[in-house]
């Protein structure tokens, strides 16, 4: 009896350690998901380097009073745009979008969200990130080459949830690009889900509210509506798993007029530039120069 009893309490040590271990797994990679950082790789300091004319770096405080780091270019059409990138990233991984507007006479900025690259504050994809996008339509709004009503906004996957969440209550964004956006965020568990799968979705749960992930509280599929009559650009891929061609479908009829909805044949998540790369740049000079009210493409 004494042995049988070992051998449960051995069993029952085992299965919890791991369970332990699957779910510290489970969150270290949602973790990496939700809280990437983006390092502070060694270029950001040297914007010269990268052929942009005008390219240079700037600081401006988010609405938080969080310290933003980023680039800028300067218009010289009277119009701006602002760049922002997704989770795990920095304003770097969004050189092709500044080299193509910025080529296009647009004034361009480009920043690290808080707590990435080489801004201040702690990572948070909730009110930390508005009030960092809603810092950086101030700090545009008040410089002398742009027209404050001429402004614009190009938000890659996660950067694209938070754009839609701003342009929706604040319309000095004229003109909107979301690029690989999804219709909502990951569905709230609640404990009917943790039951099915707790070792996965508990972990997930507390990666997501650690860093701010509006976890099944934003859906930009009810948001993108409220853009309208301000012009909306929505980008896919047919092989983009975060924004696919059933996606884009539903986040295009949801969205009002004017809107344009592409979606790029051959591409996975972050490669529509890369996969056809002319009608790209074409595309968003376009779209930006129709958007923002006579700026030359």
């Amino acid at each position: 009896m004494k042995r049988l009893l070992q051998l449960l309490l051995a069993l029952i040590g085992t299965t919890v350690l791991l369970c332990a271990a699957t779910m510290a797994r489970a969150f270290y990679y949602n973790a990496q998901n939700y809280g990437g950082r983006g390092p502070p790789e060694p270029l950001l300091d040297h914007p010269d380097r990268f052929g942009i004319p005008g390219l240079a770096n700037i600081e401006f405080p988010s609405r938080d009073g969080a310290a933003l780091r980023g680039w800028y270019v300067p218009a010289q059409n009277r119009a701006a745009v602002i760049v922002t990138s997704g989770t795990s990233a920095n304003r770097q991984d969004m050189l092709r979008e500044v080299r193509i507007l910025a080529a296009a006479r647009f004034g361009v900025l480009a920043f690290d969200w808080p707590g990435t690259g080489q801004s201040g504050g702690r990572i948070d994809w909730g009110d930390g990130s508005m009030a960092a996008l809603e810092g950086a339509i101030d700090w545009l709004e008040q410089r002398p080459d742009v027209d404050s009503k001429r402004i614009g906004a190009f938000g890659f996957s996660m950067g694209g949830m938070e754009t839609v969440r701003v342009a929706a209550v604040d319309m000095r964004l004229r003109a909107v690009v979301l690029s690989g956006t999804t219709p909502e965020t990951d569905s709230s568990p609640h404990w009917l889900h943790w039951a099915r799968n707790p070792l996965q979705s508990l972990p997930v749960e507390w990666a997501s509210r650690y860093y701010g992930w509006p976890m099944g509280k934003v859906r930009p599929i009810e948001l993108v509506g409220r853009i309208a009559p301000r012009a909306v650009f929505l980008i896919g891929g047919t092989l983009d798993e975060n924004a696919d061609p059933q996606m884009m479908a539903q986040m295009c009829a949801a969205t009002g007029s004017p809107k344009e909805c592409w979606v790029v044949p051959g591409a996975t998540h972050d490669t529509y530039g890369a996969v056809a790369p002319t009608e790209y740049a074409r595309r968003l000079r376009e779209f930006f120069a129709k958007g923002l009210r006579g700026a030359c493409p």
